[in-house]
């Protein structure tokens, strides 16, 4: 289970009303060709988010900055607890848009996409065990994933504030394939560099098995971080002037 995720991006305030700044695309809803040009402008936005949007409050995504979240990976061959701080994700600003589905009755959009390479540079600490070994250390660490592909799942509400109807979040899941994991935790079994460098030679080589074991926790993480961005937009923005004529 994700134990906690500490300023992500920004300080969430109370909501107020803004206009959705002229760098983004819109679409209108009833354009025959309205799923492609909304691919192409969710795209658009993630790559001009790499410097992050002052009007809306939205941080830079490239890189992405977190200060502090941690992982419970569970029971399993891998199982530990891992506190990452100083979190640098970067590539997302790259991320491909393969399709999009939005619902406008159900207030669902669904989208899938693909990146080619992500990076997550951090310092963390660890305790468990990874097969029999027990697990207690902590320094620098990375992962990095080529070729993930995957799903977006967005559950809206409609409000209504002075008149106008804004799409509160109510759900946010993602789902993320990589076909190629590397990763590397300096001295994860503390003061044993022999022992520590077989750990890392294990984890990468049964890198699925691995993934297998973090996938959720780390696509927890990964949904509430795009929830907090795609809420800074919806909270703020009325509907209508992001999907024209819904």
């Amino acid at each position: 289970m994700l134990a906690r995720v500490l300023a992500l991006l920004a300080l969430c305030g109370l909501s107020h009303a803004a206009e959705l700044p002229a760098i983004f695309q819109t679409c209108h809803v009833n354009d025959v060709d309205f799923n492609t040009c909304l691919a192409k402008a969710i795209e658009d936005a993630l790559y001009k988010l790499k410097d992050g949007e002052e009007t809306l409050g939205l941080a830079p995504i490239g890189p992405l900055h977190v200060v502090e979240m941690s992982l419970d990976l569970g029971e399993g061959p891998i199982s530990f607890a891992l506190k990452v701080r100083d979190l640098v994700v970067a590539g997302m600003e790259n991320t491909t848009i393969v399709s999009v589905e939005l619902d406008p009755k159900k207030h669902v959009l669904v989208m899938k996409f693909k990146l080619d390479h992500l990076r997550l540079d951090f310092q963390y600490t660890a305790s468990g065990h990874i097969l029999v070994v027990p697990i207690k250390g902590g320094g620098p660490a990375f992962f990095e994933m080529d070729n993930l592909f995957g799903t977006h799942i967005v559950s809206t509400e409609p409000v209504e504030r002075e008149g106008k109807t804004y799409w509160t979040i109510a759900n946010y899941t993602i789902n993320i394939e990589p076909k190629a994991m590397r990763c590397h935790f300096d001295d994860i079994l503390k003061g044993n560099s022999e022992v520590s460098d077989k750990v890392n030679g294990f984890l990468n080589s049964e890198w699925k098995l691995f993934y297998k074991q973090i996938q959720g926790p780390a696509e927890e993480a990964y949904a509430k971080l795009f929830k907090h961005l795609a809420s800074r937009v919806f909270d703020q923005v009325p509907i209508t002037d992001i999907f024209r004529d819904i």
